[in-house]
């Protein structure tokens, strides 16, 4: 929920208190002491007598977590976000980033034009402005959701949702070997189930991985139980993720492999799929940051 839609001012004076920010961004200060204490917003300026003040940058970042949390993002994951922009970038982000509806609105418009260009800029600066995992929820599954919602009651061609996945498949590939040498083995792999067509949840974890300096290999859908074994035994990873968006069965041939494969190696499903499947040396992951989070774990 929105703390406030009051727009933040500026305290007076070079140096400020936590009381003098936290009427500035129209919060309560327990707020910001907790801001400060839980996620590391500290104030960066001690005074001569020992008291410690947040300065032009901490106030920049201050305003920059408050707009996150505004838009729907979880504070820890807002608080990455400005800690990983740093000081000199929060205002810049600050200026730049929107809400989820106009974003989303910007998207679609784009689609209907077949702006691919537009379309790229707009995928290209969110993540550079929260990063994947920080986006995914409160930006990209409500315009993937709002996208097929428009296409099965008419309003959008088909063309534009293909061209919208396409653009943000290539965004996250792109930033994936932007963010990675590709001269390591993996110590991750990833790919979709047998017979599951679908891969953007697996590019887009890979993307996420990156930014958190994690090298994941994508071996793309359809991958084979039997060529999933062979790749695990060949790089011997820390970690393997599998998508699955269709119904996985007990019993058949990736499930005995992936519950052989689990004896040793961890293994991340991810997807609706594996909601009925029994395997238990193997971690349930409900959504990209939960998928991240144990990844990143076991490296």
């Amino acid at each position: 929920m929105p703390i406030s839609s009051d727009s933040p001012v500026s305290p007076p004076g070079d140096v400020w208190s936590v009381g003098e920010v936290a009427a500035s961004l129209s919060l309560p200060t327990s707020t910001v002491r907790t801001w400060e204490r839980r996620y590391g917003l500290a104030p960066s300026v001690r005074t001569p007598g020992g008291h410690r003040r947040y300065d032009a940058a901490d106030l920049d970042r201050m305003r920059l977590m408050r707009q996150l949390v505004d838009q729907g993002v979880a504070p820890s994951e807002a608080a990455r976000t400005v800690l990983r922009a740093g000081r000199a970038d929060a205002p810049i982000l600050a200026r730049t980033l929107g809400g989820p509806a106009p974003w989303a609105d910007e998207v679609v418009a784009a689609s209907r034009r077949l702006d691919a260009n537009r379309l790229r800029a707009l995928f290209q600066e969110l993540f550079e402005a929260q990063g994947v995992c920080t986006a995914w929820d409160p930006y990209v599954t409500p315009l993937l959701r709002r996208m097929g919602e428009e296409w099965a009651s008419g309003d959008l061609g088909i063309e534009s949702e293909h061209l919208v996945s396409e653009v943000l498949l290539t965004t996250l590939r792109s930033r994936s070997n932007r963010l990675t040498t590709g001269t390591q083995p993996p110590v991750v792999i990833m790919a979709s189930a047998e017979d599951d067509q679908h891969s953007l949840a697996v590019v887009a974890l890979q993307a996420a991985l990156a930014e958190n300096h994690v090298e994941a290999h994508v071996f793309g859908q359809r991958l084979p139980a039997a060529a999933l074994a062979t790749l695990v035994a060949r790089f011997q990873p820390k970690a393997v993720f599998l998508w699955a968006s269709m119904p996985r069965p007990n019993g058949d041939r990736l499930h005995r492999v992936v519950t052989a494969l689990s004896t040793s190696t961890r293994i991340v499903l991810g997807g609706p799929g594996w909601e009925s499947t029994s395997i238990p040396q193997a971690r349930h992951a409900r959504d990209l940051s939960t998928a991240l989070a144990a990844l990143v774990a076991e490296v």
